[in-house]
């Protein structure tokens, strides 16, 4: 779609469309972007698969995890206490 002088563009965040703004000419393209900068926003990049976590203020690929990788096998805080040790 092409945009020109006093146009207004709404992407909203949160329905699943993508948006970006392209400039194929050689003249520069000046515009005014508004948002509230959410410092909890998280945004997805589909063209390159990043996700942004602002809070986290990272920016990077995610990596399906099974919820337990990398635990130990039996969390310590599970293991019996010897009634034998004694207790500081």
């Amino acid at each position: 779609m092409p945009i020109r002088a006093g146009d207004c563009i709404s992407c909203p965040a949160g329905n699943g469309i993508a948006h970006q703004i392209a400039n194929p000419y050689d003249d520069d393209l000046v515009y005014v972007a508004i948002g509230d900068n959410d410092p909890h926003e998280v945004a997805v990049y589909p063209d390159n698969g990043k996700v942004l976590v602002r809070s986290l203020k990272r920016i990077g690929r995610l990596e399906s995890l099974e919820y337990m990788d990398g635990e130990p096998d039996r969390p310590t805080i599970f293991d019996p206490i010897d009634e034998n040790k004694e207790r500081p």
